[in-house]
């Protein structure tokens, strides 16, 4: 079975302006600087619902996709709304499998979760901001021009996009052994990720926009 995606886009939903602008502008011009080289990103746009079942399909387009791109706000991790470190902990499930059948040494060392930070890298767990390259995007504000073509901001993502295609190619010979299952694959459940998150998670922040949704 071959990857379908380049990456999956992880986020948590979220209802006021800020939070939509970030994810749609950033997936416009991650897709578009995907599209010149490698496979498109998957971005789950509709969304669930509170109280809805976890939709299997996003377990299995994660399984097809090469790497997993978390956009980051301080909820990103959340007792309450756990899908995202569920998504999390599920890629890196997929990475350590991945890397350990990869024969080149330098690219063992090349991992497949980027870390988008846009608000909160200190309420980030140091497992990640102590091991993974955090890509910070947090002078955007909601009076800064269009995402993917500001001239600050839109040659991180070119950055961002060459680093996922260079992952693509370094797997690709390897699709047969890793890219399998997937119509089988699941996340990992609520009661498996709660202890982490119990460890460190912050409060619900009190503005509605990010405390709602849930991604």
């Amino acid at each position: 079975m071959p990857f379908k995606y380049s990456c999956f886009i992880s986020y948590r939903h979220c209802d006021h302006e800020l939070g939509r602008r970030v994810v749609n502008e950033f997936y416009e011009g991650l897709v578009g600087e995907l599209e010149l080289s490698t496979l498109p990103a998957f971005l789950d746009k509709d969304g669930l619902e509170t109280g809805d079942f976890y939709n299997e399909r996003l377990a299995h387009e994660l399984c097809r996709s090469v790497c997993l791109v978390m956009v980051c706000f301080p909820n990103y991790f959340s007792v309450e709304h756990s899908y995202c470190t569920r998504e999390y902990f599920a890629m890196k499930g997929l990475e350590e499998e991945r890397l350990a059948v990869i024969d080149s040494a330098e690219e063992k060392d090349k991992g497949l979760i980027i870390p988008i930070v846009f608000r909160g890298l200190h309420h980030l767990p140091r497992e990640i901001t102590g091991r993974r390259m955090c890509r910070m995007f947090d002078s955007f504000l909601l009076s800064t021009p269009e995402l993917h073509r500001h001239p600050e901001f839109a040659p991180s993502i070119k950055e961002i996009a060459e680093y996922i295609a260079d992952r693509h190619r370094a797997l690709q010979p390897y699709e047969s052994r890793i890219v399998t299952d997937c119509d089988r694959f699941a996340l990992p459940s609520i009661a498996e990720v709660t202890p982490w998150l119990r460890e460190f998670a912050i409060p619900a922040p009190a503005f509605p926009s990010l405390a709602g949704g849930n991604g």
